[in-house]
């Protein structure tokens, strides 16, 4: 090992450093603490010492406690670190090992020497001070990161090998889209009928394929691994070479695998999002209601907390976001934390696979009988029910029926997981010899390896479900008894991503909390909770809105107070930092709204505002003042001739510019003219179809997204596009539909997909039969139409409207709305005033009545 050397003060020795170190967090963590954690304890010091990792603890401790000085969130700890006792009173982890009786072996085995990895979690936004603290204690010359190898995957290979060989791209393209991204090139031309095919018939698909299998797996690229960071005992050159990025970072040449090879130290400084959503979740709490949330201190005992994970409110939670997820917390429904930990662990393929997940949560509700394969392993078994889940558990079969140490135990966990024959016999061989010795029969020695073998390839480590299981806890635990200012701050940590904002939108709704647009004289840069626990959204989250030009804005709201017009704002701000794209983005996003006019009225003042902005400007450059601001009155709004009118952009366009800004429509969503329309129709919604719960044939109702078009094999166009709702999947319009419908598919036009679900490669998509227009639709299965008429409405607007209705006559009733004494009257119209309803018929009807007051029913 090339250990950096670690100062230990007072003359001590690492080691005697290190039992001073874990001593003292013993007294804070257990105080009066029994012969079994001085046991423990003892023996963790010994091996560590043993295999010389004393400073390895140290350094990683250092690390850890200089970050929690400066205010860096860390985490609870990942991987097998949470085993150790040592871990745990030096602060590195967040989990008692003895208490979820987690195994020190599994992390280090003084039966097999080799490094151990400490993966150290802080917030996202300050990792990198992590890194520099690093830097600055061991020097520069000595501290690197770690290079990590794009390799070329199958679909990749061949998109680049297409481009090389001049293959159309939609062409290449489409081939690309059969591969199984998951799996090797060779096995998509096995499997994939499609693949095959062109394969066998495409004499350019058949060349770009050989090659692309040629090419499958080398290197691509080289980019910076996202937290390994080594550090050397001297200068890095001295042990490998070192890289220069794109951007200047430094790095090894050689990958952590390497690195590790050679006996350098790595340490994983990870940077994750949740602690940051958790830290300014409990600075929000601490300004806002005066309570101080100790994270790490809270109690697991919170009924709020897990009645959410039973409910499966799980936005935002650590890990149990998923629809499988979801569906997993309904059904084990935990009541405390030991029946959290496991659901961490079922959701994965070997156990959802062998029947064990199934077999878990039968035995929890009493379903089926919790029956271990021996007598003896119901201790071990208890916290599953019966069932081997875990790594630990074959580590305590093994120790308890075979006799094996833990460190042998973990040897053979390795071999059942690698499934080398001739290892294997030999390790069957040992297990039966063992359990023989210790009063098992051959029968019952052979049964409980070939049930333990197959599971310890998949089995999970218990120490990593367990702590993160605590970040699931806690971010549960935020959002059941701080909802408004965890979705903030959960919100905020998803600034830039539309499709999570668009989620996270949703759930704050559906839990009654509202989401208000960005205002320039609230906002600041995140979102934030008001007085009356609704969220207002930062002016970060606008695009084309820069820290700079906020840092602007809210140093002049500062020094001048809330901003009174358009042309007050174009005054009193630098019109360098905050520009014309910038204002314009504040306008289309709402931003302005509180000024009291529409945001087109404002849109059209802009130039006129601007112009007289940058006159009181420039009259401050040269010490004037006009007349109007020496009397320190509010300069008047301007807006020249042609934009005196009030009128504002149509609805659609107001929620297209605020999804095209914000990510998301605040002031309502695009469909919300459609709904009863889509309800008639019965339509599932999108998140149905994703979910799984919408079966096989669909109406589906949504906005077009992204749309991509390629020719077919025959040559003729078909199309690819995104529906939209609170979510979004695809749909493929193959040749016919796309013919039919080539002329309705655009941006941001409200549809209605109807078509078959399929399920691909884990995800969902629809292969349209027909996509309609929901404009058009709306019209075409209305049954009656109500006109809401003026007051002054007269016997000659009544004439000319029976002209409009007359050229539209057609099948729908018409029904006239009137307000009489202080109360609306409907009344039915004559049939002859009967009418085919359209959007020529409402919009000719709305020159008499006004806008929005002709209603398709």
């Amino acid at each position: 090992m090339r250990l950096p050397r670690f100062d230990v003060p007072g003359g001590l020795s690492a080691a005697e450093y290190l039992e001073q170190v874990a001593r003292e967090g013993l007294a804070r963590r257990f105080p009066g603490a029994g012969a079994e954690i001085e046991e423990r304890l003892a023996y963790e010091l010994g091996v560590i010492t043993q295999m010389g990792m004393e400073a390895y603890y140290l350094i990683v401790w250092d690390i850890v406690r200089h970050a929690r000085e400066r205010g860096i969130m860390v985490g609870p700890g990942r991987g097998s670190a949470a085993s150790s006792l040592v871990a745990y009173l030096l602060g590195i982890t967040g989990v008692d090992p003895l208490e979820h009786g987690l195994v020190f072996e599994r992390f280090l085995n003084p039966e097999r020497i080799s490094m151990p990895d400490f993966d150290v979690d802080f917030g996202d936004q300050r990792r990198d001070e992590v890194v520099s603290y690093i830097t600055a204690k061991y020097g520069q010359d000595s501290v690197a990161q770690i290079i990590t190898f794009g390799r070329l995957a199958a679909r990749a290979a061949v998109k680049d090998v297409g481009r090389v060989l001049q293959i159309p791209f939609a062409e290449a393209d489409l081939i690309s889209k059969e591969i199984n991204p998951m799996a090797p090139l060779a096995e998509s031309l096995k499997t994939n009928a499609v693949v095959k095919r062109e394969y066998e018939e495409n004499r350019r698909v058949r060349e770009c394929l050989d090659l692309a299998l040629q090419l499958e797996g080398l290197t691509r690229h080289p980019s910076v691994h996202a937290a390994g960071v080594v550090i050397a005992p001297d200068e890095l050159t001295n042990h490998v070479g070192l890289y220069r990025g794109r951007k200047e970072e430094v790095t090894t040449q050689w990958d952590m695998n390497a690195v590790e090879a050679i006996g350098l130290l790595k340490v994983d400084v990870l940077g994750l999002k949740t602690l940051t959503v958790i830290e300014d979740t409990v600075k929000a709490v601490a300004r806002r209601r005066g309570v101080t949330v100790d994270i790490e201190s809270i109690a697991y005992d919170d009924e709020a907390t897990y009645e959410l994970v039973r409910q499966a409110d799980t936005d935002g939670v650590f890990q149990l976001e998923s629809e499988g997820m979801r569906d997993l917390c309904r059904r084990v429904a935990p009541r405390n934390f030991k029946e959290l930990i496991p659901i961490l662990a079922l959701f994965r393929p070997g156990p959802m696979g062998s029947g064990a997940t199934e077999q878990f949560i039968n035995r929890k509700h009493g379903r089926e009988e919790t029956a271990p394969l021996h007598a003896s392993l119901e201790p071990i078994l208890d916290d599953a029910y019966g069932a081997i889940l875990y790594q630990e558990h074959v580590l305590k079969i093994a120790s308890e029926v075979a006799g094996y140490s833990l460190g042998q135990a973990d040897i053979l966990r390795r071999a059942m997981g690698k499934k080398k024959r001739g290892e294997m016999k030999a390790q069957r061989e040992s297990f039966v010899a063992g359990a023989q010795e210790r009063g098992y029969t051959s029968a019952e020695a052979e049964a409980i390896f070939d049930t333990v073998a197959p599971f310890a390839e998949y089995g999970f480590n218990k120490a990593h479900t367990t702590a993160y299981a605590v970040l699931s806890y806690q971010t549960a635990y935020l959002k059941a008894n701080y909802a408004p200012e965890f979705m903030a701050a959960l919100l905020t940590s998803e600034q830039g991503n539309p499709d999570k904002i668009v989620q996270y939108l949703k759930s704050a709704r559906q839990m009654g909390i509202d989401v208000l647009p960005p205002d320039l004289n609230v906002s600041w840069y995140n979102f934030w909770v008001e007085e009356d626990d609704r969220i207002r959204m930062g002016m970060a989250a606008i695009k084309n809105v820069g820290h700079a030009a906020i840092d602007e804005i809210v140093a002049a709201r500062e020094r001048g107070g809330p901003f009174a017009s358009l042309t007050d704002f174009c005054s009193r701000v630098d019109l360098r930092a905050v520009n014309r794209a910038v204002i314009e983005s504040l306008i289309k996003a709402g931003a302005f709204d509180g000024l009291g006019r529409g945001r087109a009225p404002l849109y059209r003042a802009l130039e006129a505002a601007l112009e007289a902005g940058k006159r009181l400007h420039r009259d401050r450059a040269v010490g004037q003042e006009s007349l109007i601001g020496a009397w320190g009155e509010e300069a008047e709004e301007v807006a020249p001739p042609e934009a005196e009118g009030e009128e504002e952009w149509p609805p659609l366009e107001l929620l297209r510019y605020e999804k095209e800004l914000l990510g998301a429509s605040l002031s309502g969503h695009p469909l919300d003219g459609y709904r009863e329309l889509l309800a008639q129709r019965r339509a599932v919604t999108v998140g149905d179809v994703l979910a799984g719960r919408a079966g096989k044939e669909v109406k589906v109702g949504g906005m077009v997204g992204r749309i991509k078009t390629i020719a077919d094999k025959k040559g003729r166009e078909m199309a690819f596009f995104t529906l939209e709702d609170d979510a979004s999947l695809e749909v493929v319009a193959f040749a016919d539909c796309y013919a039919q419908a080539e002329f309705v598919i655009f941006v941001d036009r409200p549809v209605l997909v109807q078509g078959r679900v399929k399920r691909d490669e884990g995800t969902y998509k629809i292969i349209a039969d027909s996509v309609t227009s929901l404009e058009e639709a709306e019209y075409r299965f209305a049954r009656e139409v109500h006109i809401v008429l003026p007051q002054n409405a007269d016997a000659e607007l009544l004439a000319d409207m029976e002209k409009v209705l007359g050229r539209h006559a057609g099948r729908c009733p018409v029904f006239f709305h009137v307000r009489r004494n202080g109360r609306e009257v409907v009344l039915r119209a004559r049939p002859e005033f009967s009418c085919n309803p359209s959007r020529q018929l409402v919009r000719s009807l709305e020159r008499f009545t006004g806008r929005g007051r002709v209603e398709l029913k």
